[in-house]
């Protein structure tokens, strides 16, 4: 027998009213069972998510999406969540027999941007899914207040780390200049005790005053130096214990210095602990964020049901099954 799709559709097109009427026994059958299955229990409660704008960073959409993925992360974290079953079992001995897993899968959040976001608690029981998103709501509150504070002391952290970078930097400078100075010095010296009693030249003379001006502003303690140089006239190794009072204060100040870059580097690792520490306890949350509960806003517990969609979905089935009814009328004649 042969078969012509168009000429199907063309008998399928007379049948319209059987189509119709199909599409409306589908969708008054799930319509009912709507009523027959059970359906959850769904309470509600606000969160206020506010992220600072006076904050400029190169890409601010992209920094701030980043870190409201980050809260919506962190709110169902196995800390935050944790948090939330213990205070439940504190409240009701039935959650005692709730997994984090399973209380996790119960739980949803709704937002679109920073502003309100929705938390939202599905349960058989309405008490439970009361119990459930108001539990979760004081957990997201003190876990997350506790991680931007975290966040907070982060930055204070890395300005005080980034403070002592750069006295660390001036220290290794001053080292290195005292070091050149200390050096110079010691050249002198020797080039000095070879001379005799004959006088410094005028340029020598004057080149080595200034270094030892160089020395005195290194060194606090070589002040009186430069008022009490040997005379223009006087031997050349008359310099020599002046040249020694004067390493001998550089060497005082490079000790000094010294200690001053090791109390440095024990500061630097500190606040780089410190900061590893917060950065950890911060969960990825930013210091810009500020999350608060929003008074009065609490929906208690209301049956879900879902009449449009189960109404559709058995219309969408009725005409399946129709079609499937008409597409089976060849094989029908074809057996008789």
């Amino acid at each position: 027998m042969d078969w012509n799709l168009r000429t199907e559709l063309l008998e399928f097109a007379h049948y319209w009213p059987a189509t119709f009427l199909a599409f409306l026994l589908g969708s008054l059958i799930g319509f009912g069972l709507s009523y027959l299955f059970p359906t959850p229990y769904r309470a509600e409660a606000g969160l206020s998510v506010v992220y600072n704008g006076d904050f400029f960073p190169r890409n601010p959409d992209d920094y701030k999406n980043w870190y409201l993925g980050q809260l919506d992360v962190f709110v169902k974290s196995d800390e935050v969540l944790q948090d939330t079953l213990n205070r439940l079992q504190q409240e009701d001995p039935y959650w005692k027999t709730v997994s984090l897993d399973g209380l996790r899968q119960s739980l949803h959040t709704y937002w679109r941007n920073a502003g309100k976001w929705r938390l939202v608690a599905e349960s058989s029981v309405p008490g439970q899914a009361n119990q459930a998103v108001q539990a979760w709501r004081a957990a997201i509150l003190d876990q997350a207040n506790a991680s931007i504070g975290a966040a907070n002391n982060m930055l204070d952290l890395t300005n005080r780390y980034n403070g002592v970078i750069h006295l660390e930097a001036e220290a290794e400078m001053r080292l290195q200049e005292l070091s050149a100075v200390t050096s110079a010095l010691q050249s002198w010296q020797t080039t000095l005790q070879g001379k005799g009693q004959a006088p410094l030249g005028t340029l020598d003379r004057w080149h080595l005053l200034s270094l030892v001006s160089r020395a005195t502003s290194l060194s606090s303690g070589s002040q009186s130096l430069l008022t009490d140089p040997p005379a223009q006239a006087a031997p050349a190794q008359s310099y020599l214990p002046w040249i020694e009072q004067t390493l001998a204060d550089l060497t005082d100040e490079t000790d000094i210095v010294q200690k001053q870059a090791a109390d440095l580097a024990s500061q630097r690792d500190g606040l780089n602990h410190s900061w590893t520490e917060a950065n950890s306890a911060s969960a990825g949350l930013s210091a810009y964020m500020t999350v608060k509960s929003i008074s009065n806003d609490y929906q208690a517990a209301t049956q879900v049901r879902m009449q449009g969609a189960a109404a559709l979905i058995g219309g969408v089935i009725g005409l399946i099954v129709w079609v499937l009814i008409w597409l089976g009328r060849p094989l029908r004649r074809a057996r008789n």
